[in-house]
C-alpha cells in the first residue's frame, strides 16, 4: 500500500530529484522510481544538446527527458547537422534525436522519423508538437531492404521493438504486422527528399536497412550514424564488421564513436560512416 502511494506521487516530484535518482544503476529501485516519475510527463530537458527543448519520454527511459542519453551521439549531431539539412531518424523510438535534429536543421530543413511502433510514433508527434517543430514528418513504417509487409516483435521497453528478421528482444511482449519500406523506393517515388545525414538504430536489422538504401548512399553520399548491439561479444563483433565492410565497399570511412554504455553488460556500440571523398 505504501509502495503504491509513493509511485502515485512520483509524477509530482521535482525533476532535479528524479534526475538524482536516475543516476543510479538501471536495475536499482532508485532508477525505477525515476522512470516512473518521468513516464508520460512533459518536461524541459535539463542537459545535453537538447537542453531547453520540451520532451515526453512516453514509455521509454528517463535519460531521454533529462538529456543524458547517448551524449557522444548528441555531440556528433551538433557537429554534423546544419540549417537546411535533410535528416532520417530510422528507428526513431519516441523521437529524442528527431527533436535534436529538428532544432539543428531549423525551419528550412526536414526530419523524417521512421518508427513502426504505434505508441512510439504517437510520442514523436507529441514531442514535435510540444516544440512547434513542423519540420518533423513521422513515417509509421519499418525500414528494410524491400517494401511490403513484415512482423514487428514488440518489447516491454519501447526502444527494443525489432523486426522478426532480426534478433528477438529479450523482453518480448507481443507481435504486430507492420508496413515495410525501403529508402531507395521512397526516394524513387519522390515521397521523401534525399538525406544529408542518417541515423540507423533498428535492433539488429541495420544491414537490411542499408541494403535498401544502397542507391541512395551511392548517389547522395549521406553521413550515417548507426548502432550495433548484442548480448554476445563475438556476435556483436561479427555484426560490427559486417556493417563496416558494407560501407567500405561503397568507398566510405568508418569511425567508431565513444562508448555511451560502458557500465552495462550488453554490448552496444556506435559508428559513423563518412564518404572518403569528403
Amino acid at each position: 500500500m505504501i509502495k503504491q502511494a509513493v509511485f502515485s506521487l512520483l509524477p509530482l516530484f521535482p525533476v532535479n530529484i528524479l534526475e538524482s535518482l536516475a543516476s543510479s544503476n538501471p536495475s536499482s529501485l532508485k532508477y525505477r522510481l525515476a522512470s516512473a516519475g518521468l513516464r508520460q510527463r512533459d518536461v524541459a530537458v535539463r542537459n545535453g544538446v537538447a537542453q531547453g527543448l520540451k520532451f515526453n519520454t512516453g514509455e521509454s527511459c528517463p535519460e531521454l527527458a533529462l538529456g543524458t542519453y547517448e551524449i557522444p551521439i548528441q555531440e556528433l549531431f551538433a557537429q554534423q547537422l546544419k540549417a537546411g539539412d535533410i535528416f532520417y531518424d530510422i528507428g526513431a523510438n519516441v523521437g529524442f534525436f528527431s527533436i535534436i535534429a529538428a532544432q539543428l536543421v531549423g525551419d528550412t530543413g526536414k526530419v523524417y522519423a521512421f518508427e513502426p511502433g504505434e505508441g512510439n510514433a504517437q510520442s514523436i508527434r507529441h514531442n514535435a508538437q510540444l516544440n512547434n517543430f513542423s519540420q518533423i514528418e513521422v513515417i509509421e513504417k519499418a525500414v528494410s531492404h524491400t517494401s511490403g509487409e513484415g512482423q514487428l516483435l514488440l518489447a516491454k521497453y519501447s526502444g527494443g521493438h525489432a523486426l522478426a528478421t532480426a534478433d528477438a528482444p529479450p523482453d518480448l511482449a507481443g507481435k504486430a504486422i507492420v508496413d515495410l519500406v525501403s529508402i531507395d523506393d521512397l526516394i524513387a517515388q519522390n515521397k521523401i527528399e534525399p538525406p544529408n545525414f542518417v541515423k540507423v538504430d533498428v535492433e539488429g536489422a541495420e544491414l537490411d536497412v542499408l541494403k535498401g538504401m544502397t542507391e541512395t548512399i551511392k548517389t547522395y553520399q549521406p553521413r550515417v550514424i548507426y548502432e550495433v548491439d548484442d548480448g554476445d561479444r563475438s556476435a556483436y563483433e561479427r555484426k560490427y564488421q559486417e556493417l563496416a565492410s558494407f560501407f567500405e565497399l561503397l568507398n566510405y570511412r568508418v569511425t567508431q564513436i565513444e562508448n555511451s554504455y560502458d557500465t552495462i553488460d550488453w554490448c552496444v556500440g556506435h559508428a559513423i560512416a563518412t564518404p572518403i571523398s569528403e
